[in-house]
């Protein structure tokens, strides 16, 4: 065997320790990696996983792959070897956690956590260890779709804590734990956070239902048809209207110039004397106005209900074309036979889930800090059109609504209101006649 000797010479003591320090990092590194790599015996292999976490928080060396790269190397051996019995998932779970107090962990790891999570959530693994890394995943995490894992454990980790005894109490301590004891949250990503996994679990409930449809039409489907005036009747939504100044007749309508108009050879049209008329030039006849609308305050709503199906169909027939236009959500409801007929029955477990997710909504709510943000963020209604047609589901988020309802901030009662012209809100959806009423319009009145 040779041995080869190299001479270094570093600038200054500092670059001279780095340079040393590195080196024996990547040689200690490396025979870690070969040994878990092919693991005989895991009483060993648990005895090296401890003596590597103690590497990694004991050097001198500060970069973020210092403790990535012991992570990682644990979570590619767990990937490779699943049929580990639970109580040696334990045992490396409590080896690896001082590692991740200050890192989130890769994503092999997140799954291996979520499986623990789902197979034994009753484990005090649960509480003792997962519980700080799922507060500074959601205090520090800045986006979950560049780690959907990361999301996916924090859902894990919240139903197996809605599994212990109590479960939705000890649900409800850890979101005020995560909003502190002061009236102000002190994260700001905590909120985005958890709304992005509730909003996530609740798609995954319905997930299967939409899934098992297979006749069922899709939403591009369901928009196409609502354009399509012979295929349905027209629906009766409850419209908002503004007072509006009535437009001009169009046959009545001039140039505005100084320039005399041809001679007519018909008889001019009689004009009303009544209305008001405003003197073009000279040569031109008056041109009749319709009369003044009527003064209504700014703050005044009208609601008007259509009842004519004939006049609908008129307004349709007679209005411009609408085919790139994105018809309202209560039409999209309405018209899709496998919502309007179809009662939706969801099976126990994602019965379970949105019932502990709905609940956390309903908490988030609760805080007036959290509220306004929370407002803006569920006012383009991100949820599946499948459960807005669920009764269980937006019998749930009532409460919600009549906490945004209740604020007398503008910045969040106004958030009841749709995000832009054509489309539905809040309000819309729990009037009387929408597809989430089932108070004959006590919410609709709050709002």
């Amino acid at each position: 065997m040779r041995f080869v000797s190299i001479l270094l010479q570093a600038a200054n003591s500092y670059l001279r320790d780095q340079w040393f320090h590195s080196l024996q990092w990547k040689k200690k590194i490396y025979k870690y990696r070969k040994v878990l790599n092919n693991p005989s015996r895991w009483d060993v292999v648990l005895k090296e996983i401890r003596a590597l976490v103690d590497m990694a928080l004991t050097s001198p060396l500060q970069d973020e792959s210092i403790h990535q790269a012991p992570l990682h190397i644990i979570s590619t051996l767990l990937a490779e070897n699943s049929n580990l019995s639970a109580q040696d998932h334990e045992n490396i779970i409590v080896a690896i956690a001082p590692l991740l107090e200050n890192n989130h962990p890769p994503p092999d790891l997140c799954e291996f956590f979520c499986k623990h999570c789902r197979e034994r959530p009753r484990s005090m693994v649960v509480i003792e260890v997962f519980t700080p890394v799922v507060q500074r995943i959601l205090k520090h995490n800045m986006d979950f779709g560049k780690c959907p894992r990361l999301r996916l454990f924090t859902q894990e980790y919240i139903l197996a804590l809605n599994e212990l005894n109590g479960g939705m109490e000890v649900v409800k301590k850890f979101i005020h734990s995560m909003h502190g004891p002061t009236g102000q949250c002190p994260h700001p990503r905590v909120l985005p956070n958890l709304v992005a996994v509730c909003l996530a679990a609740i798609y995954s409930c319905y997930e299967e239902f939409i899934n098992s449809r297979d006749n069922s039409p899709s939403l591009k489907e369901i928009r196409n048809g609502c354009q399509q005036q012979n295929d349905r009747k027209p629906p009766m939504p409850l419209r908002l209207l503004r007072p509006e100044p009535p437009p001009l007749p169009p046959a009545t309508i001039l140039p505005l110039s100084n320039t005399p108009s041809p001679p007519q050879s018909s008889p001019p049209a009689p004009t009303n004397p009544a209305a008001p008329s405003i003197p073009i030039s000279s040569p031109t006849p008056s041109l009749p106005l319709s009369p003044p609308p009527s003064i209504v305050n700014s703050s005044e709503i009208l609601v008007e209900l259509e009842r004519n199906n004939n006049t609908a169909n008129a307004k349709r027939k007679g209005g411009p074309a609408r085919g790139d236009s994105e018809p309202n959500l209560i039409d999209c409801l309405l018209v899709s036979p496998a919502l309007n007929t179809l009662s939706i029955q969801l099976p126990a477990q994602a019965d379970r889930v949105l019932g502990c997710f709905a609940l956390i909504l309903k908490m988030l709510s609760d805080y007036d800090d959290w509220r306004p943000a929370l407002a803006s963020l569920l006012q383009p209604i991100p949820f599946p059109k499948e459960a807005l047609a669920h009764a269980k589901f937006t019998k749930e988020l009532k409460y919600v609504i009549q906490r945004f309802a209740e604020d007398p901030r503008q910045e969040v009662h106004s958030c009841l209101l749709s995000v832009r012209s054509g489309k539905d809100g809040w309000f819309q959806l729990y009037s009387p006649g929408g597809v989430a009423c089932d108070d004959d319009g006590e919410l609709f009145a709050s709002m």
